[in-house]
């Protein structure tokens, strides 16, 4: 996709010449630019956006951008609780861009480079980012409910505390990424490749991480119910002191697993492999605890 800046709207017009002239006659874009002209130019901003259709807000987007005003290390100016809705940013280079905070619901970012963004607190509540980079990217405590992310690139990505209600992930590259404390509802992993990913303290109903590899992943003290681990790889993977009800590892690959002091009350490992795998203090399918001199594959069975 291209950005094109040929428009007839005149609120559109006027901020770019308003900008443009901060930028020449006051230096806005240089560190040392006053509070005074950051100010002028974020007054501007919210003055402009109300007036503009969703195609000239991704215009003024991508202005910004451009002008390296949105842009970390050392962003000048931003959209803070702002709402800019349904913007269109497919498969544009934005690596760097500085969208904290920002209301981008219903967002098509797809095939977009988003390498290394903050995109901490965003409302991305509906947005596309299937196909989409997002490789060190920041995304603390931001809302992707019913976002798609499908075939994405996630690798060292930060999620903490993210809101991720029937978002989906499938087939996407997560590696090494970091989701502690988020919260999910039938969030979609399947053939998501998550190894070494940290989802320490994430809670969730009915996730969907069938067929993912989650090898040496850590799931230390989370607390899922119906969730479905059907023939993933989770070889070395770190269930401690996790609340695993009613979940199921159908065929999963669990050697060398921890599940010491988990809860795995209802959860069913048929013909799941678990030469290895540690359950120590865990309280058993059945509802009893672990006995190391009991055949671990008797406890294992649901009653």
């Amino acid at each position: 996709m291209t950005i094109t800046y040929e428009t007839r709207e005149p609120a559109l017009n006027h901020f770019f010449d308003e900008i443009s002239r901060l930028l020449r006659l006051e230096h806005l874009a240089l560190p040392t630019s006053s509070p005074a002209v950051r100010q002028e130019a974020l007054d501007l901003i919210l003055a402009t956006l109300p007036s503009l259709t969703p195609p000239q807000k991704s215009q003024l987007v991508h202005f910004l951008y451009k002008k390296e005003l949105i842009s970390i290390p050392h962003p000048i100016l931003h959209f803070w609780d702002t709402e800019i809705l349904e913007l269109d940013l497919r498969g544009l280079d934005l690596r760097r861009i500085y969208l904290n905070r920002a209301i981008m619901n219903r967002a098509r970012l797809s095939g977009a480079d988003l390498t290394k963004a903050d995109l901490d607190s965003a409302n991305l509540e509906n947005a596309r980012l299937n196909g989409a980079i997002l490789h060190e990217a920041k995304l603390n405590w931001v809302n992707l409910s019913h976002a798609i992310v499908t075939n994405a690139t996630l690798t060292n990505t930060s999620f903490g505390g993210a809101a991720l209600r029937l978002t989906k992930f499938n087939g996407s590259n997560l590696r090494w990424s970091h989701l502690p404390r988020a919260t999910m509802h039938k969030t979609n992993f399947q053939n998501a490749d998550m190894n070494n990913v940290i989802l320490n303290r994430s809670r969730g109903e009915g996730i969907n991480f069938n067929r993912a590899s989650l090898i040496e992943a850590s799931f230390k003290e989370t607390q899922y119910k119906i969730a479905t681990f059907e023939k993933a790889k989770l070889n070395g993977t770190d269930f401690t002191q996790s609340r695993l009800i009613s979940c199921e590892f159908i065929e999963a690959d669990l050697q060398g697993a921890k599940f010491n002091e988990a809860n795995l009350t209802g959860s069913d490992f048929t013909d799941a492999k678990v030469s290895g795998a540690k359950f120590d203090d865990a309280i058993m399918p059945n509802g009893l605890p672990y006995d190391k001199d009991k055949p671990l594959e008797d406890q294992l069975k649901s009653p």
